[in-house]
């Protein structure tokens, strides 16, 4: 069941640039693209950045389910931020490595779904 994507609550106080840009082409309202990685009690594992910052959010927030074309928009997404996080002086490997991690996560959710209806 889990990772799928999901539409969580915006964070104002960390909200992702990258994240914020799919949601507004998407007309995602105040929602952020992610993932749900795991269920805890009555809460979610959110992942809530480009760069696989997570947060626990109550079940009843996150919506599960995105379009396919937000999907890969998100992956997009974390590709222009790796390109930028290359093209950054100095270099941020570490950041540049938790990007590479989100997306093949993303990637292998993806290829899970397919044939799943995510909208």
């Amino acid at each position: 069941m889990y990772p799928q994507f999901c539409a969580f609550p915006v964070q104002t106080n960390q909200d992702d640039p990258y994240l914020a840009a799919v949601a507004a082409d998407f007309g995602l309202g105040n929602r952020r693209p992610g993932l749900i990685l795991t269920e805890q009690g009555g809460n979610l594992e959110v992942l809530v950045s480009s760069d696989g910052r997570t947060a626990v959010l109550p079940a009843s927030d996150v919506r599960a389910g995105l379009p396919e074309n937000a999907a890969l928009a998100l992956m997009d997404a974390v590709e222009e931020a790796i390109e930028d996080a290359v093209e950054t002086e100095p270099l941020d490997s570490a950041r540049i490595t938790r990007l590479e991690t989100t997306l093949e996560l993303l990637e292998r959710c993806l290829e899970g779904s397919e044939g799943e209806s995510t909208d």
